[in-house]
């Protein structure tokens, strides 16, 4: 690809290299720091993470023990590892605000941009691990994770140190140092702690392994080092196997069309057309570069085993398509190798204005798709969770800042969600809104508007049976509520009740006292219902039947 040596050392690097690197990482620190405190806790994944470490409404401090025992318990299905290490962030800070906690995933992730330049610069040379970084720091899911009290941006980083690490070993001259490979147990043995996904990229590097590196006495260290990391897994080996045994049966498993459309959807920062570039660019370097086409065997091994597992037991789903992050380190590389292909192309090389080549208009265009897309949930069809989620979800970390200034203890607030996992319990038997009602030490009533058409008279019905023993309450709605069927939901509201006030607008919500007549209005302490002392802190009802 260059004359570069792809074996020199990353200490080297250049001053313009370290100002990019530094650049996309403190974009991608940024740009994920926008959601930490700008998205509710999603359905029962980031609660059950809270639940772990004993972060939950009535549950007491967890020691590590406590948090192995829950994740064996309610989460076979995660590796430990995330959770051990969330426990003892919880611990150190003593503080159990989501906004908080999700810095783990932050601070940890964003360093995945300076390992896929060291990536690149291991597998080709600084100029594709330049690309890759860039690349990397403007991935719209991998920025949308590092906010998340979840594994996957810390996975996905681990992923790329270790596969940097391995390149290095098997690809440099001298023997490496003792530090050199127990840096690649650590790695490997933390990646695959952090997520069972971690086996995919495995597979691949171990093709890679196989049908690539020479086999000489390297050869076999690699492997006993691989096999070791094999071993130390093998406490949580049962826990593993249990939880593939009662894994979830997914509702709407994509085919394999469908996947293959959703990956590339989610790796293209929606820009298919950059990524068609990029994959047509590489096929050209895969056909001239024998040390290209070695380095297809890690991205096709890690892909082919991925989606192979897929066909015989569905792994992915429009709302679990972040599984998918597994595959970013390989096909990343891949990208960036496509995208410095395109200045080698003759007819192409002549494109360029000064120092401004095709492929730095590519990475230009890239960022900016990243940036779209984000702004208007261009992926949301493939990728349902993270910086969109406020259009799908009742932003209950509002409620929480905004309601303590209106409403009292003991008080029940009224809502609406169009979504209904936010209102059901999780697997510990509390959901999104406990967790923030809680806080509020209020009584909640949620109606669930997730399906069309509206049926009113089912609507009034569904609403009898929780608003029966109500005689006060307030009717909180973020303020673009404006449709025509929470209109008509208002209606129904309004037979039975009175307001007792002007609406309140406050910070994007609408605030609206209602009594079941004035006397309640007037006096609510002599209303109010007890406030349940364990979850559910109070109940939901849909208001539409489901399809």
């Amino acid at each position: 690809m260059t004359s570069e040596t792809t074996l020199s050392a990353v200490s080297r690097v250049p001053r313009l290299h370290y100002a990019v690197i530094v650049a996309m990482t403190l974009f991608a620190f940024f740009w994920g720091s926008y959601g930490l405190n700008n998205d509710p806790l999603y359905f029962d994944g980031e609660v059950l993470s809270l639940g772990h470490i004993g972060a939950l409404p009535s549950q007491p401090d967890y020691s590590i023990v406590d948090t192995l025992q829950s994740v064996a318990h309610w989460s076979p299905q995660h590796s430990p590892g995330y959770f051990v290490v969330l426990n003892l962030y919880y611990r150190l800070i003593c503080v159990s605000n989501p906004a908080i906690l999700r810095t783990l995933a932050l601070f940890l992730g964003v360093l995945f941009v300076p390992m896929m330049y060291r990536l690149g610069t291991q597998a080709v040379s600084r100029r594709v691990g330049l690309i890759a970084a860039v690349i990397a720091g403007a991935s719209f899911p991998f920025i949308d994770m590092l906010h998340a009290v979840r594994m996957y941006a810390p996975l996905v980083m681990t992923l790329a140190f270790v596969l940097g690490q391995y390149l290095y070993i098997v690809k440099r001259k001298r023997e490496p140092g003792l530090g050199v490979w127990v840096a690649l147990f650590i790695g490997s043995a933390a990646a695959l702690y952090l997520s069972y996904l971690a086996i995919f990229a495995f597979v691949g590097m171990g093709a890679y392994h196989l049908l690539v590196v020479k086999k000489d006495r390297r050869w076999w260290k690699v492997t006993g080092v691989m096999l070791l990391v094999g071993v130390a897994f093998l406490p949580w080996l049962d826990v593993m196997i249990h939880g593939q045994n009662v894994r979830s049966v997914l509702d709407n498993p994509l085919n394999m069309n469908g996947a293959m459309l959703a990956y590339a959807s989610m790796l293209s920062n929606g820009g298919l057309l950059l990524l068609g570039t990029a994959v047509l660019s590489a096929a050209g370097a895969v056909l001239q570069s024998i040390s290209v086409r070695k380095l297809v065997v890690i991205w096709g091994g890690t892909a082919l085993a991925f989606f192979v597992f897929h066909t015989i037991d569905p792994l992915v789903s429009t709302s679990r398509s972040r599984y998918f992050i597994v595959l970013f380190p390989a096909s990343i590389l891949m990208i960036a190798v496509g995208f410095d292909w395109l200045d080698k192309w003759r007819v192409l090389h002549r494109i360029r204005w000064k120092q401004v080549t095709l492929t730095v208009v590519m990475l230009i265009l890239w960022v900016g798709m990243g940036l779209y897309a984000r702004n208007k949930n261009f992926l949301n069809i493939y990728y349902t969770t993270g910086l969109k989620q406020q259009d799908l979800h009742t932003p209950y970390h509002i409620y929480l800042t905004v309601l303590p200034r209106y409403v009292s203890p003991g008080d029940t607030v009224v809502t609406f969600t169009g979504r209904a996992a936010a209102v059901e319990p999780t697997k510990m038997g509390i959901s999104s809104a406990d967790y923030y009602f809680s806080e509020l030490g209020v009584r909640y009533v949620s109606f669930i508007d997730e399906y069309d058409p509206v049926d009113l008279e089912f609507a009034r019905a569904q609403m009898d049976l929780v608003m029966h023993d109500e005689t006060a309450f307030w009717l909180v709605v973020p303020q673009i509520r404006g449709d025509d069927n929470f209109v008509d939901y208002v209606r129904l509201l309004d037979e039975r009740f009175i307001a007792c006030a002007e609406t309140i607008s406050d910070s994007d919500l609408s605030i609206t006292r209602y009594g079941v007549n004035q006397a309640a209005c007037d006096d609510p302490e002599s209303v109010r219902l007890p406030v349940p002392a364990q979850p559910p802190y109070g109940e939901a009802v849909n208001l539409t039947n489901p399809p």
